[in-house]
């Protein structure tokens, strides 16, 4: 039995790796009669944890299509072990230290603060509810670089370099609590 998940231009078939690949070729072949369009192997990804490329391209694999046994990113979030999740993951908050140091840039506090809790950590907070952190000793020094950059806004506000565990806490606060509505990774529960 297999599922099959599609988004938009994005398809997914999960299943036993024969059924899949018959789903794939079957897929590629309706696409190109009804659609009149091609599908390209090489922008396709297969994940199989226990399977070996081998087996796999025996089974009908296109030789084009890339294999992992580590996982994918599947609508914005990763499939896979523990190390391809968490260097995902940490890609993600280098990129948001990055593009907190950019916000710093802007004149005005409060397009700082609202372009970070409206925008950049809302990007977060969609891998927070697809990815389980598990063992908070994996994950602790991801979830305080992460958290200290999005209060990197607030202590700029307030003109300090750091902010008393009081301060901190109470910008985690949702808005309508009198706080300043930034999530927090270290206290958000696991999906």
């Amino acid at each position: 039995m297999l599922l099959i998940v599609a988004y938009c231009d994005e398809l997914y078939i999960t299943g036993p790796p024969s059924e899949a690949i018959k789903a794939y070729h079957s897929w590629a072949f309706v696409y190109n009669i009804k659609i009149q369009g091609e599908l390209r192997d090489d922008k396709g990804k297969v994940y199989a944890r226990s399977q070996s490329e081998a087996y796999l391209r025996k089974a009908g694999l296109p030789s084009k299509m890339k294999f992992s046994n580590q996982g994918l990113k599947v609508l914005g979030a990763p499939i896979g072990n523990a190390d391809l999740t968490f260097s995902f993951i940490e890609e993600n908050v280098k990129e948001i230290e990055a593009d907190m140091d950019l916000i710093g840039r802007m004149p005005l506090h409060q397009a700082q603060h609202i372009l970070t809790i409206r925008s950049v950590q809302q990007r977060m907070n969609y891998i927070f509810r697809c990815v389980p952190s598990g063992d908070l000793s994996f994950w602790r020094a991801l979830m305080c670089r992460y958290d200290n950059a999005l209060m990197t806004v607030p202590q700029r506000i307030c003109h300090h370099t750091t902010l008393s565990a009081r301060a901190v806490s109470i910008a985690h606060l949702p808005q309508d609590l009198g706080g300043l509505g930034y999530k927090s990774w270290i206290d958000s529960a696991d999906p």
